[in-house]
């Protein structure tokens, strides 16, 4: 899948109080969150059928891989008029009697993606899921390609997305042993990074996108600030067009990397 960016994203960091840097690229939790929404827009179900979705994703997903098109991520924060909606003291905010501890002015984390070229910032995505079934209470759909058109924002509501392009394969083949990749891939247990091969490649912590679990005990954002089911990526810094980003990889179980036309991401075995 193929997204052409408007300016950037905003995808925070958890947990790092008001002031809080952007990632690189949008997390593959962020990603299955658009798409949880798109499915959950086409259906007309409400949040609560939307964590479920999310959760049957992640269940689902077997590989999750980002490289950048054209764009370098620059990281920054700037200051942003905050409204404070809340009950504090029996005090309900904002109050017209206090104004100043009804605003508040904290820099906020975003990353601007910078494009090397005439066209506007594209990244690709790569997901390979073990089944294209989407299972929510008692209902069950496919997975169509017209659930990843209809994705509009990655992040926060101004990361403002156009899908481009999409394209499905059946089929893909579980595979493992020497490969090379241009784009992310998780340090799993299995995967042992060799060579950084060409490009920039930075390490990145993530909360582990696959078997996701939504409740009051296991919730994403509790559990990062918790430091639990996190795993670091490492994902790909492109310098210039014509010296993509690539690195040789050693794959073995439980870890697998998949096949897609001439790209490989690399994931978990299904």
């Amino acid at each position: 899948m193929d997204v052409e960016f408007v300016w950037g994203f905003q995808s925070r960091i958890a947990g790092l109080s008001k002031t809080s840097p952007s990632f690189f690229y949008p997390p593959p939790t962020t990603f299955l969150g658009a798409l949880g929404e798109s499915i959950a827009r086409k259906l007309a179900v409400g949040e609560s059928a939307g964590r479920e979705i999310i959760t049957s994703l992640s269940r689902n997903l077997l590989a999750f891989g980002v490289r950048p098109l054209n764009c370098v991520p620059q990281k920054y924060e700037d200051l942003n008029k905050i409204i404070a909606v809340k009950v504090t003291g029996g005090i309900h905010y904002p109050d017209p009697r206090n104004i100043f501890g009804s605003y508040d002015s904290p820099a906020r984390g975003k990353t601007i993606l910078v494009s090397l070229d005439n066209n506007s910032p594209l990244i690709r995505f790569f997901l390979v899921f073990k089944k294209c079934q989407v299972e929510f209470g008692e209902r069950s759909v496919e997975l169509d390609q017209d659930s990843f058109w209809r994705i509009h924002r990655l992040g926060s509501k101004e990361s403002v997305v156009s899908v481009i392009d999409v394209r499905r394969k059946d089929g893909v083949e579980v595979e493992e042993g020497r490969t090379t990749s241009k784009c992310s891939f998780p340090l799993t247990n299995g995967v042992k990074p060799c060579a950084e091969l060409q490009g920039r490649w930075f390490y990145e912590v993530y909360t582990r996108p696959k078997d996701l679990l939504y409740s009051d005990k296991a919730n994403p954002i509790l559990t990062y600030l918790k430091k639990e089911n996190l795993i670091p990526f490492l994902i790909p810094i492109l310098i210039t067009r014509s010296s993509e980003p690539e690195y040789l990889i050693e794959v073995s179980d439980p870890a697998a990397f998949y096949r897609v036309d001439e790209e490989t991401v690399v994931g978990w075995r299904g």
